[in-house]
């Protein structure tokens, strides 16, 4: 069973469709950036009118080494996005809206069949629920740049294997998002090897 969809509720059909294609989009991402399974999940959550429900798209960063304060020696450690089916409108009855930060937004852009722009202090759009593949472009895009963009809360000198990634001139480490966290690796890719 996959890491990235983990008891999760499904609110229709459309969305049946939405979330298993995103489930191998984004299990095709974490293969593509040598990421470990389940570096990304989508969790339901309650919309701020707590009656209805949407999905939030996480990157989740391996404790190293694992620890016992997480369950599963996972924990939320960046947000991507949040998407639901729009209840609240007349007009967009049905629609998926999908809110994300300006940032990522304005780098990736708002998919072209994209409708209703919502101001708030994160970006919101509807799509219609039958544009599934640009919904999950879209989605996948901005994961991908979220990753590109990435910094791991952990802060260390390097590891143990920092004669191997001076020899190899790249990071070897297992966890590559933990790894944003070590200063070697930043010289490493700024073709600084001091080993």
């Amino acid at each position: 069973m996959s890491q990235i969809l983990n008891n999760i509720k499904i609110e229709s059909a459309e969305m049946e469709v939405i979330l298993k294609k995103l489930e191998a989009a984004l299990t095709n991402l974490c293969k593509e950036e040598s990421l470990l399974d389940g570096a990304f999940r989508i969790n339901h959550r309650y919309a701020d009118d707590s009656e209805n429900f949407g999905y939030a798209v996480d990157i989740f960063e391996e404790s190293y080494p694992p620890s016992s304060n997480h369950l599963d020696g996972t924990y939320a450690a960046a947000s991507v996005c949040f998407f639901e089916i729009e209840h609240t409108t007349k007009t967009y009855n049905g629609y998926i809206k999908i809110t994300i930060s300006p940032d990522l937004l304005n780098e990736i852009g708002r998919p072209n069949t994209s409708v209703g722009e919502i101001g708030s202090s994160l970006s919101s759009f509807r799509i219609q629920p039958t544009a599934v593949d640009e919904i999950v472009g879209f989605i996948a895009s901005a994961c991908r740049l979220r990753i590109h963009n990435y910094k791991s809360n952990a802060s260390f000198g390097c590891c143990g294997r920092f004669k191997e990634c001076s020899e190899v001139k790249k990071c070897i480490h297992s966890n590559l998002l933990y790894a944003t966290g070590c200063s070697y690796r930043k010289n490493i890719e700024k073709g600084k090897v001091f080993y």
